[in-house]
């Protein structure tokens, strides 16, 4: 039996994901997984924004001169790729709603599909 998450236990969050920002924490149906201050940044943005494309995201995590000098997404890749394997053991992924072009995509926290 695992114990309540100390930081959304009482919140009635407890069935939902929630990020702790301050700790970089996933809390989950009463799991914590530990996250890096980018990727729990990240994960925020993907949960309460849900139509940001990976430019828009890489403009919000790195800033608009990161953004122009670079033009490139790949550090959200890389990001979303590590949260995935974090997610991966409590039956959670970041699925790829619109995959129309590698800025033009937008994730969102789904369970994960059964095989």
């Amino acid at each position: 039996m695992s114990t309540p998450c100390p930081f959304c236990f009482g919140t009635g969050h407890a069935p939902e994901v929630v990020v702790n920002l301050t700790h970089n924490l996933l809390c989950y149906a009463g799991k914590i997984i530990h996250l890096a201050p980018r990727e729990a940044e990240l994960l925020h943005l993907i949960i309460t924004h849900k139509d940001l494309t990976k430019s828009k995201l890489e403009h919000k995590l790195f800033g608009e001169a990161y953004y122009n000098m670079t033009h490139s997404t790949k550090n959200i890749s890389v990001l979303v790729w590590r949260i995935r394997h974090k997610l991966n053991p409590l039956g959670l992924t970041l699925k790829n709603l619109r995959p129309l072009g590698a800025n033009q995509a937008v994730y969102a926290l789904v369970a994960q599909e059964s095989k």
